[in-house]
């Protein structure tokens, strides 16, 4: 039964969330705005999606040298594809799957490549959209438009704390650096507070601390760490630059470093479990077109709908293809896990 809503909900609740978004948009407008696109412009936001793949899995690499050694190219990217065609499916299978099938067709272990993906999604790339939102709010508004939109009173509110999150940004990736550096150690607390307490969400806190330290290897080193840093700053500038750009393309005209604000939005609202991040993603693109940058709501409305369609699908597309090609067993679809374990 639990199966079989993981599966339905995730859908029924993107069928949901689309209604309730474009109930009140006149579909010959927005078909109309659509057909003015700038196809060009369109195709180039679709092919940096294809690049930030790309760049995904050399991040990979320097996660994955540090805990186990070198890994294919071809091996990375098709695993990272094929997390992403994933999205599609319910409960964030694909950053199971991804590691999953690295594990089945390398020597890396499974705990290894869990731990790496983890620090990825949950650390560097977590660190990066608390950044740019900390830039956007600390930006001349000349460049980010704070301060266009009826809704951009909050944000407003907000300014001041925009350098206490970069400040506090600068503080955990000193803090991360110890912990790698002093993992053993680390190690052994977890274990020793998480063993002992009566409280079982302590204890899954616990579990998965444990879970993501083999993954901060790469912290270790300077050289490591300024390559983590550095990859990443790129993938999300890349991402920024392809939404900006998707946006623009479908009629809406922008400040220079707009995204800034719009890209955090987004990131939140794709955690809800809908395919693709259908719905979500729509909702707040088009909510933040309007209220923060006072866009006109068709406009908004075709923005949202190309920008998510060009910048998905490549992706889906490439992950389809290695999957096809061989890059999927039968099997892998049932994401039975095996045991984690520090080495094979």
């Amino acid at each position: 039964m639990k199966k079989a809503i993981s599966w339905i909900g995730g859908p029924l609740l993107a069928v949901l969330l689309l209604w309730l978004v474009f109930r009140d948009t006149s579909w010959a407008d927005l078909s109309s705005q659509v057909r003015r696109a700038s196809v060009p412009g369109l195709v180039g936001a679709g092919a940096l999606g294809v690049v930030h793949l790309l760049l995904r899995s050399f991040r990979w690499r320097t996660l994955l040298s540090a805990a186990r050694g070198p890994i294919s190219f071809r091996e990375r990217f098709s695993a990272v594809s094929i997390g992403y065609m994933a999205s599609l499916l319910p409960g964030r299978v694909g950053e199971v799957l991804r590691p999953l099938l690295l594990s089945r067709r390398t020597d890396v272990a499974f705990g290894t490549a869990l731990a790496t993906v983890g620090v990825e999604r949950i650390v560097l790339d977590l660190m990066a959209v608390l950044l740019l939102g900390g830039l956007g709010l600390v930006l001349p508004s000349s460049w980010t438009g704070l301060g266009i939109g009826e809704e951009s009173e909050a944000l407003i509110a907000l300014r001041s704390s925009g350098g206490v999150v970069l400040v506090a940004l600068l503080l955990a990736l000193g803090i991360l650096v110890i912990v790698a550096r002093r993992r053993t150690w680390v190690e052994g607390v977890v274990e020793r507070v998480a063993g002992t307490s009566a409280n079982r969400v302590m204890r899954a806190v616990g579990r998965a601390v444990s879970s993501l330290l083999p993954g901060l290897d790469a912290f270790k080193s300077p050289a490591s760490l300024v390559s983590l840093l550095l990859q990443t700053a790129l993938i999300w500038g890349v991402i920024a630059y392809s939404v900006q750009l998707g946006i623009e393309s479908s009629g809406v005209d922008l400040p220079p470093a707009a995204c800034l604000l719009i890209l955090p939005l987004i990131a939140a609202a794709i955690a809800l479990p809908t395919p693709g991040g259908a719905g979500t993603y729509h909702g707040v693109m088009l909510w933040g077109l309007v209220g923060l940058f006072g866009a006109d709501k068709t406009a908004a409305a075709s923005a949202a709908v190309l920008t998510h369609l060009v910048t998905w699908i490549p992706p889906l597309a490439i992950g389809g293809t290695f999957a096809l090609t061989g890059g999927l067993a039968r099997h892998d679809l049932g994401i039975e896990t095996p045991p984690v374990e520090a080495e094979r």
